[in-house]
């Protein structure tokens, strides 16, 4: 019996609490450096399925067309100008997976595709702090990296796989001089690639599992990046947190993971 009260709309099973495809404005950097990145935290939109009776195979895919400007005073969402818009994004895409196991959660970047199994699906389009939906409405100016984009998203019951077995979680991470970062490793991870700015010496990460200080971790390692590589990559291992030890410079690392339920 399902007791999640949403429509089914035809073989796909659809529900939404906002329109399949939803434009967006807010601030990626407020100063237009990795320092004044903002945490992609906001949640702009959301999608779900119904509740299945048994473990299905999908596949959640999704678009993006964003344009980026930056101004040093407040302004409105500027033009999306298709035939120039990016398809890449800061967002993503949290995808909670119900099965008859628990749920899961998995994080991935905007633009791609990703199958697995589940009983029912629920979708959170996750942008920077402070991210609006743009409707008829007017909304209130920002400054700095600005953007305004066009996302949709499409969830699609399967009879066989399409290939689309691994997706990719991309996140920046600005560390200041002198001090240490703590990345929770996502999940569904099975590899990264990394890349710094600037690559002076070799940083030092360590795999941890369990909560770090003042937690309590178990070491599982530590990670042999070669300064005269232009990345790091590696597969992880069963491990919780990232963390990256303190240097004497300010320092910005993208972390790449390949994400395969």
């Amino acid at each position: 019996m399902n007791t999640c009260g949403h429509p089914r709309l035809g073989s796909t099973v659809v529900s939404r609490r906002t329109p399949p495809g939803v434009r967006v404005f807010g601030v990626v950097s407020t100063d237009g450096t990795a320092g004044g990145l903002l945490p992609v935290t906001e949640e702009v939109s959301s999608w779900s399925t119904e509740c299945g009776d048994a473990d299905r195979l999908w596949m959640v895919g999704s678009t993006v067309e964003e344009q980026l400007l930056f101004s040093a005073v407040p302004v409105g969402p500027p033009p999306l100008r298709v035939p120039r818009a990016s398809r890449r994004s800061l967002m993503r895409l949290r995808i909670t997976a119900s099965d008859s196991a628990g749920k899961a959660v998995y994080e991935v970047d905007l633009g791609q595709s990703l199958e697995l199994y589940a009983r029912s699906l629920n979708i959170d389009l996750l942008a920077p702090l402070g991210t609006v939906t743009v409707s008829d409405e007017p909304v209130v100016p920002l400054e700095g990296l600005v953007f305004h984009a066009q996302v949709g998203v499409r969830m699609l019951e399967l009879d066989v796989s399409r290939g689309a077995r691994q997706a990719l979680r991309t996140e920046t991470v600005f560390v200041p001089a002198g001090q240490p970062a703590v990345q929770r490793v996502p999940g569904g991870a099975v590899r990264l690639s990394a890349f710094a700015e600037p690559l002076a010496a070799a940083p030092v990460w360590r795999w941890l599992r369990a909560e770090p200080p003042p937690g309590v971790a178990v070491p599982l390692g530590q990670v042999a990046w070669d300064a005269d590589a232009p990345r790091f990559e590696a597969a992880v291992p069963s491990a919780t947190h990232l963390r990256i030890e303190p240097a004497a410079d300010d320092r910005t690392f993208t972390l790449v993971w390949t994400i395969a339920p």
